[in-house]
């Protein structure tokens, strides 16, 4: 069995709301981009978690993870919400060159208008009608007003107060009824006009601004739920946490289908795990919350709870056993260790290189001492998050765990390596994958 070092790692959580919180301008150009794609729909809360993430496939999930949670038919595979938003946006940015517009804004919650009337006149400032037969967060028709005042490109909605707003020469204590009289335009422009000013003042000095207001809203955002799930399958470490150490043995015992399963063994020191008591029956009670990465990505995570009777640990270790089925390839496995009753934490990150078995090879044992469950996912994309009792087998919770499958080759064995684990910083190396697709959670016993 090959044995190599890798040290336990911690890493800096990004407590929310606090000081080390990325800046949006110090994010990677897409990110900053994708944030003014969504400045419109994301909310305070989704904002603060995004900038607390600190890698690139976390926030890459979280991208993902905020569509799914808006995606209106989650039994399709395509998301029309997602859909509908990009298009419009890049409708935006091909038409006036920036989101950061006051026409971005409402084509973008408010869709496409009817009719847009271009506004040449001779006393106003170069603008636009917009006319909706049926505005989506009305339910009834309106039109508006854009200009561009003092011609800078920078346009503004005419929020229905002071008419003189428009005009290029503004003329104080003039009724407003002689200003629409003697303006001149070419082509429609001035029928458009005396119609937004028309609808304005029916709908009155409050009326109009908040048919406006309500044209802004943002739509409405899905349960916070996604969000807080996504913190509590994160695999970082608050920093000065204190440590737990472990060792990590990974073999690869058979396949599974077309799979090899990965056999993940974490050991930790009897005297260094905190043991509970109720009612003078004792207990160890641990988390292993994991993450697998592939061509740089989040390819699945998972989470593992640990209840061991005190009697059934017998030796000075207890070994934690993790089993995923992977296709062959290049991975990254990373692990963050939880004692529940001594609140001692620990991270371990180590590249896989999941090989590929001979199809004459068994069946790999299931070989489990845990509860294992995977985060929720929307039903169309992903399997939900299942938690079932795992499987135990006699004699498990001392030493490390080895399983080797029977075969008709006397000489197969399986692949296995291990990790001795301390303290300091870990060495990783490139890797890359064959496959993207999400793995099924094997970890169970069906």
């Amino acid at each position: 069995m090959r044995r190599l070092v890798v040290l336990l790692l911690l890493a800096t959580l990004v407590v929310p709301g606090g000081s080390l919180a990325v800046e949006v301008e110090d994010l990677p150009a897409k990110y900053q981009e994708w944030l003014q794609l969504v400045e419109y729909l994301l909310t305070k809360d989704e904002k603060r978690s995004f900038l607390e993430l600190e890698q690139d496939y976390q926030r890459d999930a979280f991208i993902e993870e905020f569509w799914a949670s808006r995606d209106p038919y989650p039994s399709t595979a395509r998301n029309e919400f997602r859909e509908r938003w990009e298009h419009l946006a890049e409708e935006a940015v091909s038409r006036w060159g920036t989101l950061d517009d006051e026409r971005s804004r409402i084509l973008l919650l408010n869709g496409p208008p009817d009719a847009i009337i271009p506004i040449d006149c001779v006393d106003l400032w170069p603008g636009e009608v917009w006319y909706y037969e049926r505005a989506e967060s009305l339910g009834t028709s309106i039109a508006l007003l854009f200009y561009d005042r003092y011609s800078g490109g920078k346009w503004v909605l005419w929020q229905g107060e002071d008419i003189q707003d428009v005009f290029k020469f503004p003329q104080p204590g003039v009724d407003p009824n002689r200003l629409l009289y003697d303006i001149t335009c070419r082509d429609e422009g001035e029928e458009a006009i005396q119609a937004v000013f028309s609808r304005a003042y029916r709908a009155g000095v409050l009326g109009y601004p908040m048919m406006l207001a309500q044209m802004y809203e943002q739509p409405e955002p899905p349960s916070g739920e996604w969000v807080n799930t996504l913190r509590a399958y994160s695999t970082e470490v608050p920093e000065g946490a204190p440590t737990l150490p472990a060792e990590l043995t990974v073999q690869y015992p058979g396949r599974r289908q077309s799979r090899t399963v990965v056999q993940a063994v974490v050991t930790l020191p009897r005297n260094e795990v905190g043991r509970a008591t109720l009612a003078d029956v004792g207990s160890y009670n641990l988390l292993a919350t994991g993450e697998v990465l592939h061509d740089d990505r989040l390819f699945e995570n998972f989470r593992y709870r640990f209840n061991l009777p005190d009697e059934e640990v017998t030796g000075d270790t207890i070994p934690l056993v993790i089993e995923r089925a992977l296709r062959p390839g290049s991975y990254r496995l990373i692990l963050k260790l939880e004692d529940l009753n001594s609140q001692k934490l620990g991270r371990i990150v180590t590249d896989l290189e999941v090989p590929t078995l001979d199809r004459g090879a068994a069946p790999a044992p299931r070989t489990r001492n845990g509860v294992c469950s995977r985060r929720p996912r929307p039903p169309s994309r992903r399997p939900t998050a299942r938690s079932r009792s795992c499987r135990r087998e006699a004699k498990l919770i001392t030493g490390l765990v080895r399983s080797t499958p029977s075969s008709p080759d006397p000489t197969s064995r399986p692949s296995s390596s291990t990790w001795a684990v301390g303290s300091g910083s870990s060495s990783t190396s490139r890797r890359s994958a064959s496959s993207s697709t999400w793995a099924t959670p094997r970890s169970c016993s069906p």
